[in-house]
């Protein structure tokens, strides 16, 4: 498996006018011993709108050969694709409360990659709440468990 992202458009956006942001993103899912493969493929935007492709149509989309060494007929045809099961629906692309069901549909194969509905924040202003806090927290706690490493293992 292959996970990357998907820059399509003339205006991409930027965060902190530095680093794109990707309009969508990929898993390509490649199986040798039954010469099948194919991607999902997701707007950066939220909802839960997704799509199978075939790894030739993510070449297109991505300008990326995930898989180069398959036949060029095993990259032309899309497998077909288990539905994915969200892990995090409430922290998912700012949805909370939305029920799974109502956008969780694959859409045709012909059918364009879905656009964002809302803009996406660019500013680091303050406004990142407690995601900020468990990663400032996170790191206290693996600088001080470090020091205290360095300290019991520099004694000996």
């Amino acid at each position: 498996m292959l996970t990357g992202p998907i820059f399509q458009g003339e205006e991409l956006q930027r965060l902190n006018h530095r680093v794109l942001v990707p309009t969508s993103l990929y898993k390509a899912v490649c199986l040798p011993s039954r010469r099948e493969a194919a991607a999902y493929v997701a707007s950066n935007a939220p909802g839960m709108a997704w799509r199978t492709v075939s790894l030739a149509e993510l070449r297109d989309l991505a300008d990326f050969n995930a898989f180069p060494i398959l036949a060029a007929e095993v990259q032309r045809r899309a497998m077909r694709l288990l539905e994915p099961r969200p892990h995090n629906v409430r922290g998912s692309c700012g949805e909370a409360g939305t029920a799974v069901a109502a956008n969780h549909r694959p859409t045709s194969p012909g059918s364009p990659i879905p656009t964002p509905r809302a803009p996406l924040v660019t500013s680091s202003s303050g406004s990142g709440g407690s995601g900020n806090t468990v990663l400032i927290i996170a790191t206290l706690a693996a600088a001080i468990a470090c020091y205290l490493l360095n300290r019991v293992l520099g004694r000996r």
